[in-house]
This record gives C-alpha cells, sequence and structure tokens, in this order.
C-alpha cells in the first residue's frame, strides 16, 4: 500500500503506472466525482462513459459491448459502499488483456467475493478521509504482480492542522452540532452542491503529494471492524426510522453482506426545497452522487443519455452512518426529516 494526500492522487499515479495516456480509452460509469475525472482529464485519456444496472452495478454484457480497439481499462467503484461483484468484470478483464481499476473510495472496511475490497483490481484506490475524521489520506494498492510498487512520496509534517480543523467541521455539520453560518464558511453554501457546473477545468490540476504523518498515524490506528460495525449499526437504525416516514425512499433498503457504509442514501422527490429545510435545522446533507459530466473533450459518447443515472444525480441525498453518531443527533435529524414531510 502506498499512501497519498488524497485519493485523486492515488488514482492519478496509478494510470500513470498502468501506462495509460492519449491513445487509450477507460470505461467508467457514468456517475463519478469530479476529482476522479480531473485525474484522468489530466493524463489525457480517452473516455467512455457506461450505466449502471438497478443494483447500481455494471453490466458485463453492457461492459464487453462497449469495448473497442483502444480500450486498456475498465473502471469500476463500489457505489456508495455497496460492494459490486467484481469476478464477472475481472474475468471479462483478463478475457480481453485489460486492465481494471478498482475505486473503493466509498467502501474502505468492506468485504467483497470473500475478501476485502480493493483485492479484484489490478490497483485499488482508497479515500480514507471519507470514514475517518482526519484532514487527508488516499491509498493506492497494487495487486497485479506485472506492475511495480511507485516510489513512496514523502509524508507530509506540520500540514494537517487547518485540514484537520476543516475535516472536523465537515463531520460535525453532517449530524448538526455547529452553526450553519460556520459550516458554510469552510464547506460553501448548500446551493454549490444543488447546481453543479459541468465546467471540469484540469488546469488547476495539483501534483500528487505524500499523505500528512498525522492522518497516516489515525490510518494506521483505526480499528475499521469497530468501524464498520458501527456504521453497519447505524444503517440499520435509519432503515427503521425512514420505513415509518412517508415520502424519502431509500436506494438500498437491505444492508448488503460485507458492506461497509459509506452513508445512508434516499431518494427524494423535492430534493433541493429538503436539502434546504436540513440546513435551516442545521443539518449540511450533501446530495453525493454528480450528474454525468458531459463537458469533457476527451469524452468518446458525450450525448448518450443515462436517464437513471441522472435521476438518481437530481433525487438522491446522504444521511449520516458515521461511526461518531448518537442517537440523540440520528433522533434530532430523523424528527427534522418528519417535520418536513408532514
Amino acid at each position: 500500500m502506498r499512501y497519498y494526500r488524497y485519493g485523486r492522487d492515488a488514482l492519478f499515479v496509478g494510470l500513470e503506472m498502468l501506462g495509460l495516456g492519449p491513445d487509450c480509452e477507460v470505461l467508467l460509469p457514468a456517475s463519478l466525482c469530479e476529482v476522479v475525472l480531473l485525474a484522468f482529464m489530466k493524463r489525457g485519456i480517452r473516455l467512455r462513459y457506461y450505466g449502471l444496472n438497478a443494483g447500481f452495478e455494471p453490466s458485463v454484457d453492457e461492459l464487453e459491448s462497449r469495448l473497442g480497439p483502444r480500450t486498456r481499462a475498465i473502471y469500476v467503484n463500489h457505489f456508495l459502499g455497496r460492494p459490486t461483484e467484481m469476478r464477472a468484470v475481472r474475468a471479462l478483464c483478463d478475457r480481453r488483456g485489460i486492465a481494471l481499476i478498482e475505486d473503493c473510495a466509498h467502501a474502505y472496511g468492506a468485504t467483497s467475493d470473500g475478501g476485502p475490497v480493493g483485492t479484484v483490481g489490478d490497483i485499488a484506490i482508497f479515500s480514507y478521509r471519507k470514514f475517518l475524521p482526519i484532514a487527508d489520506g488516499g491509498g493506492l494498492r497494487v495487486n497485479s504482480i506485472e506492475l511495480p510498487l511507485p516510489e513512496a512520496l514523502p509524508v507530509r509534517t506540520g500540514t494537517a492542522g487547518w485540514a484537520g480543523a476543516k475535516a472536523a467541521i465537515a463531520w460535525a455539520g453532517g449530524i448538526g452540532l455547529l452553526p450553519l453560518a460556520t459550516i458554510q464558511r469552510w464547506r460553501g453554501t448548500v446551493e454549490s452542491y444543488l447546481d453543479p457546473q459541468d465546467n471540469l477545468d484540469a488546469g488547476g490540476w495539483i501534483p500528487p503529494a505524500g499523505i500528512s504523518a498525522e492522518s497516516q498515524v489515525a490510518i494506521r490506528a483505526a480499528d475499521m471492524q469497530e468501524v464498520t460495525a458501527n456504521r453497519r449499526d447505524n444503517y440499520r437504525l435509519w432503515t427503521q426510522v425512514i420505513a415509518g416516514i412517508k415520502g424519502p425512499r431509500p436506494v438500498f433498503p437491505d444492508l448488503a453482506d460485507g458492506q461497509s457504509p459509506f452513508c445512508f442514501p434516499i431518494l427524494v422527490e423535492q430534493r433541493d426545497d429538503f436539502v434546504r429545510a436540513m440546513s435551516r435545522h442545521g443539518f449540511y446533507l450533501e446530495p453525493t452522487v454528480a450528474p454525468p459530466y458531459r463537458r469533457i473533450e476527451t469524452l468518446e459518447n458525450p450525448t448518450e443519455p443515462f436517464p437513471e443515472m441522472q435521476t438518481v444525480a437530481d433525487h438522491l441525498v446522504s444521511l449520516p452512518v458515521h461511526q461518531s453518531l448518537t442517537g440523540r443527533q440520528r433522533d434530532r435529524l430523523a424528527g427534522a426529516i418528519s417535520a418536513f414531510f408532514r
């Protein structure tokens, strides 16, 4: 494992290791975080979107139908922490002689196919700060014996103070512990998340850097079995709460085996009004899922519709399940949700 400042840094190094550049094409899901796309754009890689099925997993038949003469890799993520069945995709990649990139940013601590996520792809990407209250922290795992482990970047020291404060504020904001003005000072207004701009620009890309010493210590000290167990407990409790409220619909009503929940995702018809209402109660809830970005110069299918992913992007809201969530905090948020739908 190699540690980096962010998961996007780990991805960029991994793409470089795989030798992916302007003469290569990668298949990737139609909904991805913009910083992931920026890593591909900075390398000049050709991109081709694919859709996800009702379980938010890729169809192997669709993936195979989209393979072209320049396709060199398939990028698969564990959608919102729900483990994706990887064996069939792995078999396809092996059969066609292409790489498999496994995105575990939303699934740290999860298991799939009898082992930890991140062990099936040629490389796997992690973003630890999505699960732990740390300032930074991304990881690159290299599974292919044909790929050398990249040289480690220097661990940064004395750099996590303000960033650590921002991380703590982000966590506290999600469970309504801080005044909204304080949260917005650091995180931006909720409007910036409700109206994402389709204008990605890799010109401001910052080169990869090493992880901070403070975050590396925290990652190594974390008891992920306990973290995952607590998050699963909170997920189950949200399942019961939302079942008693008419309006919001859970994306995954059941908790999958091996799932290390990133959040409890719900679909809300009046999503924007709902998010604004929760912010007035002091809860800073982010939509989490981005719509398909179209204005990418290297995107091969910019006009292809992906209505299912667009619908999810328009209506999804993430409820917190992180291990620090208390019953009192959850009850406060549940009360605000119930009041909105009455």
